[in-house]
């Protein structure tokens, strides 16, 4: 039986971009990561030390600003992205994106699950040169009806998540983790890709949390997703899986 789903091609990489610890944006690598994937087992994790250090993302801030970070880097790039015609100048010095959509994949995500979602979801949309470039509104996060105890939960799964990455990973192509490095969430590694679906070509971005090094694949290939369960967060058995 043939399939109705559109082919998904043509994934190359085009740079990336930090997020400094306030928040900012960084034409730079300085928030790269690599994966560390022999850890000492003398040594004991607990994925909720440090939390009264944790400085959480500006969710407002962080989420309103993603695409203007990714028109930043476009800015600064302009001259790559003209040498692989990605960016082109029209008579009148009109600079023209080749591409349909610009967006971070979360909320392309957010998009395809929102039959699902039982929050307010509102997107923005701007139409500019032919290219639509789309995030998720602020408004979004204004107001919350979860409860102090659920806050503060969700804050600590955050941390634990966060607290879990840093210490699996290095700033340092073959270092060694640091038990004791403090959590920020705003500081992020981001890549921008551009990708074909169907007859329509797009420009996302995201967030890259560690690269493995000892991969044979090149980005993104080898970039390493992690995550974190909720059960077992103090534990040296549950750090090891």
């Amino acid at each position: 039986m043939a399939s109705n789903s559109p082919d998904i091609h043509d994934i190359e990489v085009l740079g990336t971009f930090s997020i400094d610890e306030k928040g900012n944006y960084q034409n730079d690598s300085s928030q790269r990561r690599f994966l560390v994937e022999t850890v000492n087992d003398h040594l004991q994790f607990d994925l909720r030390d440090g939390i009264d250090d944790y400085i959480a993302q500006n969710q407002r801030k962080v989420r309103y600003a993603s695409l203007s970070s990714v028109q930043d880097w476009i800015h600064d790039n302009m001259q790559e992205l003209t040498e692989r015609k990605i960016l082109e100048t029209e008579r009148g010095g009109t600079r023209k994106l080749n591409v349909d959509f610009v967006g971070s994949t979360e909320v392309f995500s957010l998009l395809l699950r929102a039959c699902e979602c039982i929050d307010r979801l509102e997107i923005l949309v701007r139409r500019c040169n032919g290219t639509y470039y789309i995030e998720s509104s602020p408004r979004k996060y204004q107001r919350s009806s979860a409860t102090t105890p659920a806050r503060y939960e969700l804050s600590e799964m955050k941390y634990a998540g966060r607290k879990f990455a840093t210490s699996i990973t290095s700033t340092d192509e073959g270092g060694v983790p640091t038990a004791d490095e403090p959590v920020n969430a705003n500081a992020t590694y981001v890549v921008v890709m551009k990708r074909q679906l169907g007859d329509h070509s797009f420009i996302l971005s995201t967030d890259v949390q560690a690269e493995r090094i000892d991969s044979i694949q090149t980005p993104p290939g080898n970039y390493v997703c992690i995550r974190s369960r909720k059960a077992h967060l103090v534990g040296n058995t549950n750090f090891k899986k």
